[in-house]
């Protein structure tokens, strides 16, 4: 037998949690999705939340498949803060680049090189009897960066538009823009709310922020080039 042998000793480790990347989002649930936590990242309007929004590097076709899938179930749930992915199908395959809450954290996905699509769920909130009555409305951003040559702007809508309108299916209200100055949420309302039936909402909500429907009148100047939006073909 051998005198004095050294004491076992418990292992030091610390928990793993000070180490974890933090992505600020505006859920008081956590994401049960492995898939979309691991694949999307989503923030506010902070310094923090500006870095790039993208599927992790080393992502299989698979697993980004599962995290568009799983992102945009959570956009066309009205329980859900995530309301909006931006999308693109180059050869014809659709592939998303971010997801998030809130207009303002969408259009910071865009990017000047790139024709993207942005889809945001907006709630039409009708609050004004005694029964709240919530309508879902889908509206698609069609982003062409400034950086994206005229000549190769109807190429790259002829390839990717089937299969982006194939995944949306029905939208309440198309943008085409190529400046993000352009998109406001009161813009977007101004379309939604004309572009409805006679029943209106009380208000819109676009995630982290809401659009009062009483301002909306016809007369309104948001809506002034509200005819025909930018045609990039």
């Amino acid at each position: 037998r051998e005198a004095g042998s050294p004491k076992s000793r418990k292992s030091g480790k610390s928990g793993e949690s000070g180490n974890a990347e933090s992505h600020e989002i505006r859920n008081p649930k956590p994401t049960t999705s492995n898939t979309l936590s691991g694949a999307c990242v989503t923030g506010t309007d902070s310094k923090r939340s500006r870095r790039a929004f993208r599927i992790r590097k080393g992502s299989t076709m698979a697993e980004s498949k599962l995290a568009l899938r799983a992102a945009f179930k959570k956009v066309n749930d009205q329980k859900d803060p995530l309301n909006w992915v931006v999308i693109r199908a180059p050869d014809g395959k659709v592939v998303m680049d971010g997801c998030g809450t809130g207009l303002k954290t969408m259009m910071q996905a865009f990017k000047n090189e790139e024709m993207q699509w942005g889809l945001i769920g907006v709630l039409g909130v009708d609050d004004g009897s005694s029964v709240k009555s919530i309508r879902s409305k889908l509206v698609q951003i069609h982003w062409c960066g400034s950086s994206v040559h005229e000549a190769d702007r109807g190429k790259l809508i002829k390839t990717q538009r089937p299969a982006i309108q194939k995944f949306a299916g029905a939208i309440a209200c198309e943008v085409a823009t190529s400046d993000p100055e352009e998109i406001t949420s009161r813009k977007l309302a101004y379309k939604l709310f004309h572009a409805q039936g006679a029943h209106k909402p009380t208000y819109y909500d676009f995630g982290n922020e809401k659009v009062d429907c009483k301002g909306l009148s016809t007369t309104d100047d948001d809506g002034e080039e509200d005819d025909e939006d930018e045609d990039f073909a």
